[in-house]
């Protein structure tokens, strides 16, 4: 008797432990607290016990209100967690299961609140334990479960998160084997397929979107039918559900973009994203490398446990320039400007602003970031989803100015005017930092602003350029698995010779050598070393070979020599230098189409400055 009373106050004395930790991360107290509670819970995963408790409190207390800060501290804290053993994993899951179907007085508790905690929980499990303990994990109950809250769940945060969880358990190939025969794509197609119209309300609108555009991803990325894929590619007139969202219906989900703020005089015209008309877009080239980008290349998503940083595909020297966020979720993001020598490192948490290359806003917690530091910024309340952000930077005076639905949070100065106009030389890129679950969808001018400010600027749309083999390098063809070898060159879009079907026909020679899976396509500068494909080149700082200083990435196709790259006089400049200085608002990445090739060097031949 005296054992087991041990062990119930025990048990309660963990639970009021966790959830004081807890409530002191949710409610942002001072950064000693912070770091003190997220190890408190940290160390707690070392035995088995607690990790289940862990696990069961924080389905309780994870509110749907306040994922934006919630999920980043979850995804840290089972990130850094022991790894739990195979029979702690499977009561995990089981523990899940029941905090959906509650019995008795539990379910008195909101049970809509803990199915969406759970999908929560287990997409990030699954994807810390990929592997044998995600097979563990995945049960025929949990899929079922899922696959219910995508058919069934009216909650659209419910959904987003059991199609999230379903993608990161598909990372283990007897999981994903078994989704796979469940009827999955067609309530992936029924989500995509979902409308908008006639909806006023921001929150569920934004919701809605959200399901929308992670169901159109895993069908083009995840849960792929190869066989359904000739089909749908040679039917454009086909019935609703045998494919993707039509143009149309990426209309109305423009639409409901636009009526998320409406203005005063009336709703602006809106200009199909997916015309001719883009011609500056999101560069997955140039980030780090989780995130999910839609086919037009204007709406970005972070569904990784790690802090997410992206530039996109033009920058600027001088003058005035202005775009527009749309806000589909409202966590912690830094919005803004940064040169090309900005660092992203997903692992520590940093991003634009978080070093003397980039300044942002972050409406979720009304700071400024710049040279890592933050200062108060913007109005008391945080910001929302469906808010429209408007970023105005003026290079020559050295200000940039934030406007939330159209209301100006004041002009501010990042850095004194001279290291400003220094920075400017390499270009400043409108460049964004996502925390997990979090989305948006930018306007660079593409179609007209909801909000255009009062003051003299120029149209970044209007200056940029892009060819449609750099954006499908960009965005990934539906036809190639993001999970799994790419048989297209990762900058041009163009398929690769060197890579067939048949696995003894295969080149090594011209592969890469760290990843052995892309081809190798880059010399580094100065060194000279080469023998590295463009996602591992640009992951670098230093050469592996020398360890000197990467300054410089040199792009060349595969059947080329270096002797010829040094003569290549036409370039695809992805980020950095520009060659041409005359024009201040040229960009400094240029993209160079075919037509612009030399004869003498193939047309790909390309120089990569990145930091």
């Amino acid at each position: 008797m005296n054992r087991m009373a041990a062990r119930l106050l025990e048990r309660v004395f963990v639970k009021v432990h966790i959830r004081a930790a807890w409530n002191k991360l949710h409610n942002m107290t001072e950064q000693g607290e912070l770091s003190s509670a997220l190890e408190s819970l940290i160390h707690l995963t070392a035995t088995d016990s607690s990790y289940c408790e862990l696990i069961g409190v924080m389905v309780d207390m994870i509110s749907t209100d306040s994922l934006g800060i919630a999920a980043p501290f979850l995804c840290h804290i089972i990130d850094m967690a022991a790894l739990p053993s195979q029979q702690t994993t499977r009561r995990m899951s089981q523990q899940l299961l029941s905090k959906c179907d509650p019995g008795g007085l539990a379910r008195l508790r909101s049970k809509k609140k803990n199915k969406t905690a759970a999908a929560l929980i287990w997409s990030m499990l699954a994807n810390r334990l990929a592997g044998e303990m995600s097979a563990t994990l995945f049960s025929d109950a949990v899929c079922e479960c899922l696959l219910n809250n995508i058919e069934n769940d009216s909650d659209m945060t419910c959904k987003v998160f059991s199609i999230i969880a379903l993608e990161k358990f598909s990372l283990t190939g007897p999981c994903k084997a078994r989704i796979m025969q469940t009827p999955i794509r067609r309530l992936l197609r029924d989500t995509a397929n979902m409308s908008t119209f006639g909806l006023t309300d921001k929150e569920e609108i934004a919701g809605i979107l959200q399901a929308k555009f992670c169901a159109e991803w895993s069908l083009r990325n995840i849960f792929r039918d190869i066989a359904e894929e000739p089909k749908e590619a040679s039917l454009e007139g086909s019935q609703p559900g045998d494919q993707s969202p039509s143009i149309s219906q990426t209309e109305n989900d423009m639409s409901a973009r636009e009526s998320l703020s409406p203005t005063e005089g009336g709703s602006k015209r809106v200009v199909d994203s997916r015309s001719t008309n883009v011609k500056v877009i999101l560069n997955t080239l140039d980030a780090t490398r989780h995130w999910k980008i839609s086919e037009d290349g204007l709406t970005i998503r972070n569904d990784g446990s790690t802090f997410e940083s992206i530039r996109t595909t033009k920058s600027v020297t001088c003058g005035k320039w202005f775009y527009e966020v749309t806000l589909i979720t409202a966590g912690i993001m830094q919005l803004g400007w940064a040169t090309a020598h900005c660092q992203f490192s997903p692992e520590d948490g940093t991003g634009v602003g978080d070093d003397l290359f980039g300044f942002a806003y972050d409406g979720s917690r009304n700071l400024i970031w710049s040279s890592g530091e933050s200062e108060p910024y913007g109005d008391p309340e945080a910001w929302r989803p469906g808010d429209i952000l408007g970023f105005y930077l003026d290079i020559d005076n050295a200000v940039m100015e934030c406007f939330m639905n159209g209301q100006s949070l004041g002009p501010i100065t990042p850095f004194d005017k001279d290291r400003f106009a220094a920075q400017a030389t390499s270009g400043y890129f409108p460049a964004f930092s996502f925390t997990s679950f979090q989305q948006a969808t930018f306007n660079f001018g593409a179609s007209e602003f909801k909000y255009p400010p009062a003051l003299p600027w120029r149209n970044l749309n209007e200056q940029g350029t892009i060819t449609p083999e750099m954006k499908r390098a960009i965005i990934r063809p539906r036809s190639e698995s993001v999970y799994g070898r790419l048989k297209l060159d990762p900058v041009t879009g163009v398929r690769l010779a060197s890579m067939p079907e048949e696995e003894d026909d295969i080149d090594y020679s011209l592969l890469c050598t760290i990843c052995c899976d892309h081809t190798a396509t880059v010399t580094l500068q100065p060194c000279g070393h080469d023998g590295l494909c463009v996602e591992c080149a640009y992951s670098l700082d230093m050469c592996p070979l020398c360890r000197s200083r990467i300054y410089q990435r040199q792009m060349f196709s595969a059947s080329e020599t270096k002797e010829t790259t040094t003569t290549a006089a036409n370039g695809l400049l992805i980020s950095g230098l520009s060659s041409d200085t005359s024009d201040c608002s040229s960009a400094h990445t240029t993209l160079a189409g075919l037509s612009a090739s030399s004869t003498t060097t193939s047309a790909w031949s390309t120089e990569y400055f990145g930091p």
